[in-house]
């Protein structure tokens, strides 16, 4: 089942350095960076935080999915 939140943020985009992703009214329990190919390029737990900085400077320059796993999804 997925469940498609809207009150996600995340900046900037596009992205060089980092990005920010701030749920409000969740926590964030994991991160998960998927290229255009569909291959995963980076999964990251969090210990439930309501923002989360990810450092992207060493992903090389592409279109990136962001799949987002919160503590009801």
């Amino acid at each position: 089942e997925q469940t498609v939140f809207h009150n996600l943020g995340i900046a900037p985009n596009p992205a060089n350095e980092q990005v920010v992703v701030e749920a409000q009214g969740e926590t964030i329990s994991s991160l998960q960076f998927v290229n255009a190919e569909g291959g995963v390029v980076m999964t990251q737990s969090v210990d439930n935080e309501r923002t989360v900085t990810i450092g992207v400077a060493q992903f090389p320059v592409g279109v990136y999915f962001l799949l987002v796993s919160t503590d009801r999804a």
